[in-house]
């Protein structure tokens, strides 16, 4: 097994852009990033990648899945598993590679959806504009995985998509320009975009355009729906503290203690369901919250609105509105996780906004 190496701040790209020419050609490659103290040292150090099996690491460690298709894991893979293997970290370590690439000012070419090694494709005068909310430099360096997704999607489907930044402030004074076929709806730790993705929810509702709720994205999206279904004044737990009508509170065991849902859960969409028709049963979707669905809430369906609650927890694990083009919200992150399924999710999205744009 060859044994690659790549350091330094753009370790993961720069092996994520030597794996997919290497896959293309059939050769069997693996990847793998060490754990590493602190798990700051590479690119921005923005911990929002959730591996499957609970590790939370640097947002970059997504390019080594994205390159492979193939889960990351805590080990490296054993010798012969692989032709290739290829290793990201932040500084050289020996025996885990047989040559090193320092990466420190190296150019890696990407397309508008950031994807490294990507050739980008010329757009045509009238290309799909999707709306992600949240400032453009967070979605390229800090939480680059949905706006990658949205354009794997976008190139499965041979559409010309271009993604559009539309900031909490930009959101809240002016709302969503008409042009916006549909929005994806990020997740996150920043409790400050929750208004913003609150009020696009509702925009995104009243007038039909496609929304994609990712984690942070679905809770606002529930919050909307819970606003309208009786609730006037939901709002996350997480955002404005103790008190009534919390959309969304803080996830406890039957001890009262604090949790952090971390790692692959199994999700069984409600039977009948538009997220029935995407999903297969017990689908793996990766979780990283420590905030739940107000058991609470008076209903689990009301005003057309479907809240998936997984009946051995009592999770709320996502949420849609029948009857409209797309409107539906993941407790998990679908960014992160691989295969066929999850990979509908996205085209049956951007189809979705394509019909309507």
């Amino acid at each position: 097994m060859e044994r690659i190496g790549f350091y330094g701040p753009q370790a993961e790209r720069a092996a994520a852009q030597a794996i997919r020419p290497a896959k293309a050609a059939g050769v069997h490659v693996r990847a793998y990033r060490p754990e590493q103290s602190g798990d700051g040292a590479l690119a921005s150090g923005a911990r929002e990648f959730v591996a499957s099996h609970g590790a939370l690491w640097s947002s970059q460690a997504f390019w080594l899945e994205w390159a492979t298709d193939v889960a990351l894991e805590a080990l490296p893979p054993p010798e012969g598993a692989a032709d290739l293997l290829v290793v990201a970290t932040a500084e050289p370590r020996a025996g885990l590679a047989d040559r090193w690439t320092d990466t420190a000012g190296l150019s890696i070419p990407q397309d508008r959806f950031g994807r490294p090694g990507a050739v980008e494709k010329p757009m045509g005068p009238a290309p799909l504009r999707i709306a992600i909310l949240g400032d453009e430099r967070h979605h390229r360096e800090a939480s680059p995985a949905p706006l990658a997704r949205l354009g794997d999607a976008a190139e499965r489907l041979g559409l010309d998509v271009l993604p559009v930044f539309i900031t909490a402030d930009s959101l809240r004074a002016q709302g969503l320009p008409a042009e916006i076929a549909g929005a994806i709806l990020p997740g996150g730790s920043d409790m400050d975009q929750v208004s913003a993705q609150v009020k696009a929810a509702s925009l995104l509702l009243e007038d039909g355009r496609p929304a994609f709720g990712l984690c942070l994205g679905m809770q606002s999206q529930a919050t909307e729906l819970m606003r309208r279904g009786g609730w006037d004044e939901a709002m996350p737990e997480e955002v404005v503290g103790l008190g009534p009508e919390r959309s969304f509170i803080r996830l406890r065991d039957a001890n009262d203690t604090p949790l952090h849902r971390l790692g692959n859960a199994c999700f069984t969409p409600q039977a009948g369901s538009r997220l029935a028709a995407l999903l297969p049963p017990e689908t793996a979707v990766r979780m990283n919250h420590r905030y739940r669905l107000n058991p609470a809430y008076p209903s689990a369906q009301s005003n057309q609105a479907v809240f998936h609650v997984n009946a051995e927890d009592g999770i709320g694990d996502a949420i849609e509105v029948t009857g409209h083009p797309f409107f539906i919200g993941l407790q998990g992150h679908p960014e992160f996780g691989l295969g066929p399924p999850l990979a509908r999710l996205w085209d049956a999205f951007l189809q979705a906004c394509a019909q309507r744009g």
